[in-house]
C-alpha cells in the first residue's frame, strides 16, 4: 500500500524551500518511501550523544587550576591530626566527635587567623571524601565556614582557604540536608563572591557556588525551593567573572555554566543563564583568550556552554549563529584545527539541532515526517524562532554547508567517534534543505569522509549510518524521478554528479535501499537519452549510475526485480544502435547484470527475469553479425554473455539456432586471438548441445572443427592457457560421443583427426589428470570414444602410458567418471586387439590396482566403473 501511495505521488516535486526554489520529495512521498524507513527514523535518539555532557567538578579541576594540597604545622595543633584514612576508618560517632575538636578552635575568636589558617590547611585534605564530606557539609562547619569565607579582616589566603574547603565538601557530598538551603547558604556565598576584591578567593567562591547550583540541579523540583536562589544575583556574579581578565575565574564560571547546561531538567540554567548577554560572554570567553594548555580548555568551556544555552532556548540559536566575535565563516577552521575535540563535537551537535530547529518553524517535509510518527521529541516540537530567525538560520548553515565539510574533512583524523557521526547527521539534516544544498557537498572528497566514517562499528555511529543512508536512498530515488520528468542545463549535471559521487562509495552503496521507482526512472531517462537530444547530452552520466547500481554481484541479485523489469530494456535497445560505444555500454552493462543473476538458480524460475534474459539472448543473436564485427572486446564480450545465458537457461538459445548463426560464429572463430577461444568453443558446444540437430554436427564437422581443436588444443596445453583446453576437451568429447556409435560414418572419420599430432600420449592421458575437473572427465571421456573408433587409440591405450594412467585413475584420482571411462578404454581394447594380457607391461600393477579399486570404499569410484573393472579383472586371469 505505501509502494502504491509512493508511487501515485512521484510526479510535480518542485517546491518553493527556505530562500529558493529546489525539487523535493513531500510529506506523503516521504511517508509513503520504503515503507516509511525514512520517516521512521527517531531523530531525537542520534541528535545527542552521552559524551555531549562532559560533565566535570570545579573544584580540584586541575584543568581549571592546579590543586596543590596545603602544607600544615602538626605541632601547632590542639589535636592529633589523622590522615585521610584514618579518619574514612572512623565511625560516626567518633568522626563526629573529631570534627567537633577540629571546630572548637576555627569558631573560637581568641584563636589566630595564622592558628585558624593552619587548621584548615589541614582540615581541607581530609575533605575529598564522600563519606566525610556528607556528615561535614551537614554540620555546623559549613556554615562556619561561609562565615570564615566573609572575614575581611583576614588575609586573602585564609578566605581562600576557607572558600575552598566549602566547594570541596559540596563537590564530594551525595547529600545535603534541607536546613543547609534554609540557611541561605548558596544566596549568602553569591554575596560574598560580589563584594569580595582579592582574586584567588573569588575564584574559590564562583567555583562553590557553582557545585552548589550543580547539585540543585540535579535534585528533583520539591527539593529546589528551599534554595532561595536569587537568579539575578547569580548572573550577575557569573558575568562579572565570565567577562574577567583573570583566566582561571573565567573558566569556574565557563564550566559551571557548560555542567548545568548538560543536567536533564534545565530549570536552573533557564532560570539564571538563559540570556542573550550570557551567551555573548561565553563567546568572548572562547574568541578574547589566547591559545594554550589550560586556555584551551576555558576556550571550549565558553564556547560549549553558549552552545548549551542554546538547546535551553531556541531564540538563542541566533544570538550563536549571528555573533560577530565567532561568525560562521570561522566554523569551519574551528572544526579543523580546534585542539580540544569536545569543541567540534558541540558545534556540530549545534549545527544540527539549529537545523532541526530551524526546519520545524520552516515546515519542512522531512522534519515534518518525522514529528508525525515521534510527536513526543523534544528537538521536534514547536519552536519559538520566528520565520524570518528560522529562515536566516537555514541560509547561513546551508550557504556555508561546503566549507564546513571542509573543516571536517580537515580535523576528521582527530575527531571522536561521536563527532563521525553528528557528521553523518548534519550531511543528512543539510540534504533536507534540499537537493542542490546536498548536490554541493556531494564532491568526491566529502563522499569518501562519509563512506569512510560508515564502517565504523561503533553503535552511535552506525545508528547515524542509517540515518544517512535512509536520505541518500531517499535522495537518489528524488533526484533521478525530477530528472527523468525534465532536465535542465542549470542543475541536472549537479544532480547527476551527486548521484554518480554517491555510487561510487562501496559502503554508502550496499547500505542504501532502493525502490523499483528509482530504477524505472533511471531507465527513462536512458531511454530518453537514445531518441532525445536533451537527454543524449547526459547519457555518459546516466550510463555510470547504472554501472554502479550493478557494481557488485550482491547488489544485481538484490535489486534484480527492478534491473531486470527497467534497465534491460533501454541496454537491448542501445545494442542494436549503428554508434559502436553505445553497443559497447550495452553489452558490458548487460554482462554485468546476467552474470551475477546466472549464480542464483532460484531466479532461473523467475518470470521477469526469464522474460528478460529472453529479450537479451534475442537481441545478441539478431545482431550477431554486426556485433562480431566490432572492435574488440565488443565481439568476444557478445559471445561471453550468449554463453553465460545458454549455460543458465539452455531453452533460450534453441529457438534461434541457425546455420547462419553458426557461420558468423565460425568467422570469429578463425579470427579470435587465442585467449578469446574458449567462448566461442563453448558456444558451438551449447548449440549443437542443446539445438540437438544433426545439420548442425554435420555442418560444423564439414567447417574442419575437428582441426581447430586439435590446433587449438595443443597450443593452449603447451602454453597453461586452461580455459581453451577446456573448452576443446568437452567440444571434442562431444563430437566423438556422437559420431562413435557408427565408426564407417563421414562424420566419424572426420573425428579421427583428433588422433593426429601423437595427442594421445601428449595430450589426452596426461590431461586425464588434470586439475580441472571437466577437463579430466573430457579426456577420459575422449579416451574411450577414440579407442571404439580406432585401432591406433586402443594401441596407445596397452601402451605402457595408457596402462599406467589407468592405474593412476585407480589409485588417485577423486573424480569417478575417470576410472570408469579409462576402464571402458581399456577393456574395449583388450577385447579388439587380441593381445596377450600378461604381456602388457605393469600387468600385476594393474592387477593390484584393480582389485583394490574393486574391495576398498572411496569416493573415485561409481557402480558402473566397479563393473568395469571386474570385466577387466576377468579378461586379465583369462
Amino acid at each position: 500500500m505505501a509502494q502504491k501511495q509512493y508511487q501515485s505521488a512521484t510526479s510535480g516535486t518542485t517546491r518553493k524551500l527556505s530562500g529558493g526554489t529546489d525539487d523535493r520529495f513531500t510529506k506523503l512521498q516521504i511517508d509513503a518511501f520504503n515503507g516509511g524507513a525514512f520517516a521512521k527514523i527517531n531523530i531525537e535518539s542520534v541528535l545527542s550523544h552521552t559524551s555531549d555532557a562532559h560533565i566535570r567538578p570545579l573544584c580540584m579541576n586541575n584543568r581549571i587550576e592546579h590543586y596543590v594540597e596545603k602544607q600544615y604545622n602538626a605541632q601547632t595543633l590542639t589535636f592529633k591530626p589523622l590522615t585521610l584514612k584514618e579518619v574514612k576508618a572512623l565511625n560516626g560517632t567518633e568522626l563526629t566527635q573529631f570534627v567537633t575538636t577540629i571546630y572548637k578552635p576555627l569558631s573560637s575568636s581568641s584563636v589566630s587567623h595564622e592558628d585558624k589558617l593552619n587548621i584548615m590547611r589541614y582540615f581541607e585534605g581530609i575533605c575529598p571524601d564522600a563519606t566525610t564530606a556528607n556528615i561535614l557539609v551537614n554540620s555546623s562547619v559549613m556554615t562556619l565556614c561561609v562565615k570564615l569565607a566573609g572575614q575581611m579582616d583576614a588575609p586573602a589566603v585564609f578566605r581562600e582557604t576557607a572558600a575552598s574547603i566549602m566547594g570541596i565538601l559540596v563537590r564530594h557530598t551525595t547529600f545535603i540536608h534541607v536546613d543547609l538551603a534554609k540557611s541561605n547558604v548558596v544566596p549568602n556565598t553569591v554575596k560574598l563572591c560580589k563584594k569580595e576584591t582579592d582574586m584567588g578567593v573569588k575564584r574559590k567562591l564562583i567555583a562553590c557556588v557553582g557545585e552548589f547550583l550543580f547539585y540543585v540541579a540535579v535534585r528533583p523540583e520539591k527539593e529546589r525551593d528551599p534554595w532561595n536562589i536569587d537568579a539575578k544575583e547569580v548572573k550577575e556574579v557569573f558575568l562579572d567573572a565570565l567577562l574577567s581578565n583573570d583566566e582561571i575565574y573565567k573558566h569556574y564560571a565557563a564550566k559551571a555554566v557548560e555542567n548545568l547546561g548538560s543536567v536533564g531538567d534545565k530549570h536552573v540554567i533557564r532560570f539564571a543563564f538563559c540570556s542573550k548577554d550570557v551567551v555573548e560572554a561565553l563567546i568572548n570567553v572562547y574568541t578574547d583568550s589566547s591559545p594554550g594548555s589550560k586556555a584551551d580548555h576555558m576556550r571550549s568551556s565558553g564556547l560549549c556552554a553558549a552552545i548549551k544555552l542554546t538547546f535551553v532556548e531556541d531564540s538563542l540559536i541566533p544570538v550563536v549563529l549571528n555573533s560577530t566575535k565567532l561568525p560562521t565563516s570561522s566554523y569551519g577552521n574551528l572544526l579543523h584545527n580546534t585542539s580540544i575535540h569536545r569543541t567540534a563535537q558541540l558545534l556540530l551537535a549545534f549545527l544540527n539541532y539549529a537545523l532541526i530547529r530551524a526546519m520545524v518553524t520552516t515546515k519542512n517535509p522531512y522534519v515534518a515526517s518525522w514529528a508525525s510518527l515521534h510527536p513526543e521529541s523534544p528537538c521536534l516540537a514547536p519552536c519559538l524562532l520566528s520565520n524570518a530567525d528560522a529562515e536566516n538560520v537555514l541560509s547561513e548553515i546551508g550557504d556555508r554547508s561546503d566549507e564546513l565539510l571542509e573543516g571536517i574533512c580537515d580535523g576528521l583524523e582527530s575527531y571522536s567517534l561521536s563527532s563521525r557521526g553528528k557528521t553523518l547527521l548534519f550531511a543528512t539534516l543539510i540534504g533536507c534543505l534540499g537537493g542542490t544544498t546536498f548536490s554541493r557537498l556531494a564532491s568526491s572528497r566529502h563522499v569518501a569522509l562519509l563512506d569512510k566514517i560508515m564502517r565504523e562499528q561503533d553503535k552511535y555511529v552506525v545508528q547515524c549510518s542509517n540515518v544517512f543512508s535512509n536520505y541518500v536512498s531517499l535522495f537518489i530515488s528524488e533526484k533521478l524521478s525530477f530528472v527523468a520528468q525534465k532536465v535542465s542545463s542549470s542543475v541536472t549535471p549537479f544532480y547527476l554528479s551527486a548521484l554518480q559521487q554517491l555510487l561510487n562509495m562501496n559502503t554508502l552503496r550496499s547500505m542504501i535501499s532502493l525502490q523499483r521507482d528509482a530504477f524505472k526512472s533511471l531507465s527513462e531517462c536512458l531511454e530518453k537519452s537514445i531518441t532525445n537530444t536533451m537527454y543524449g547530452a547526459y547519457e555518459d552520466a546516466f550510463n555510470a549510475i547504472s554501472d554502479r547500481l550493478v557494481q557488485t554481484p550482491e547488489a544485481v541479485v538484490q535489486y534484480y526485480s527492478p534491473i531486470a523489469m527497467y534497465l534491460v530494456k533501454p541496454y537491448t535497445e542501445m545494442l542494436q544502435q549503428k554508434e559502436s560505444e553505445r553497443r559497447f555500454s550495452a553489452i558490458r552493462y548487460l554482462t554485468s547484470i546476467i552474470t551475477p543473476l546466472s549464480s542464483e538458480p532460484r531466479l532461473s524460475k523467475d518470470t521477469i527475469v526469464i522474460r528478460a534474459a529472453t529479450s537479451v539472448v534475442n537481441v545478441v543473436i539478431d545482431n550477431f553479425s554486426t556485433l562480431l564485427g566490432e572492435m574488440n572486446p565488443v565481439p568476444s564480450s557478445s559471445v561471453r554473455l550468449l554463453v553465460t545465458c545458454g549455460e543458465w537457461m539452455p531453452k533460450l538459445l534453441v529457438p534461434k539456432l541457425s546455420e547462419d548463426f553458426l557461420k558468423s560464429l565460425f568467422q570469429y572463430l578463425n579470427t579470435a586471438r587465442e585467449i578469446d577461444l574458449s567462448p566461442p568453443l563453448n558456444l558451438i558446444y551449447l548449440a549443437l548441445f542443446n539445438g540437438g540437430k544433426e545439420e548442425f554436427l554435420t555442418y560444423i564437422l564439414q567447417e574442419n572443427i575437428v582441426s581447430f581443436i586439435v590446433k587449438s588444443l595443443s597450443n593452449a596445453h603447451s602454453k597453461g592457457i586452461d580455459n581453451v583446453v577446456d573448452a576443446c576437451c568437452e567440444l571434442a568429447a562431444y563430437l566423438l560421443k556422437k559420431v562413435a556409435g557408427d565408426p564407417t560414418s563421414k562424420n566419424a572419420q572426420h573425428c579421427l583427426e583428433l588422433l593426429s599430432n601423437n595427442s594421445i600420449k601428449n595430450i589426452y592421458l596426461p590431461l586425464c589428470s588434470s586439475e580441472t575437473k571437466s577437463t579430466a572427465e573430457s579426456c577420459a571421456c575422449i579416451m574411450y570414444d577414440l579407442t571404439r573408433l580406432s585401432p591406433s587409440a586402443q594401441a596407445e591405450m596397452l601402451s605402457s602410458d595408457g596402462v599406467t594412467t589407468l592405474i593412476w585413475a585407480l589409485n588417485s584420482s577423486p573424480l569417478p567418471q575417470v576410472p570408469e571411462f579409462l576402464l571402458k578404454a581399456m577393456r574395449h581394447s583388450v577385447e579388439n586387439q587380441k593381445t596377450d594380457i600378461q604381456k602388457i607391461n605393469s600387468v600385476d600393477e594393474l592387477v593390484t590396482a584393480l582389485s583394490n579399486y574393486n574391495s576398498s570404499a572411496g569416493t573415485n569410484k561409481n557402480r558402473n566403473g566397479i563393473v568395469e573393472a571386474s570385466k577387466l579383472i576377468k579378461l586379465i586371469k583369462n
